[in-house]
């Protein structure tokens, strides 16, 4: 079987991005402390999902924190923990890990309301399915209403 040459200068010119679903990640800020254990321990789908949960979830945890204080919080709340651990099966170790390298970033991605409402229908059966169990949709309803998840 002849193999045809690869026209570099055609690739570049009729080069197409990738298809992708819009996720938080499109407005990624480089990670604080890569780990790379934590990239072992979990696939890209899971820590992209992790990204977009979470900041799903900002209002939630905005709950969380100081009015005085804009940071994110050291560690996630047991009770999202347990959530985030029901949707993506990932042990809490590990998703201490991906808050903790991702916390900042989750903080300066801005509000979006179409990616907010993509996210909340991509992801709404989680949220039906395991919120009402680890106390994220009954306990925190004004803040998911916010997201459009009633």
């Amino acid at each position: 079987m002849a193999m045809l040459p690869l026209d570099h200068e055609w690739m570049l010119h009729n080069a197409q991005p990738l298809p992708s679903s819009r996720s938080a990640t499109d407005k990624f800020v480089q990670p604080s402390g890569m780990d790379p254990a934590v990239f072992q321990a979990v696939s890209f789908d899971t820590t992209v999902c992790f990204f977009d949960i979470v900041s799903l979830l900002k209002p939630v945890l905005k709950l969380h924190c100081s009015i005085y204080d804009p940071e994110p919080l050291d560690q996630l709340p047991k009770h999202v923990l347990k959530f985030l651990n029901s949707c993506l099966g990932t042990e809490e170790e590990t998703l201490h890990r991906l808050w903790t390298m991702f916390r900042a970033a989750v903080w300066k991605v801005a509000y979006d309301a179409k990616l907010t409402q993509r996210l909340g229908n991509k992801y709404i059966g989680l949220f039906l399915q395991h919120g009402p169990a680890n106390d994220i949709s009954e306990d925190h309803r004004y803040a998911l209403a916010y997201l459009g998840i009633n």
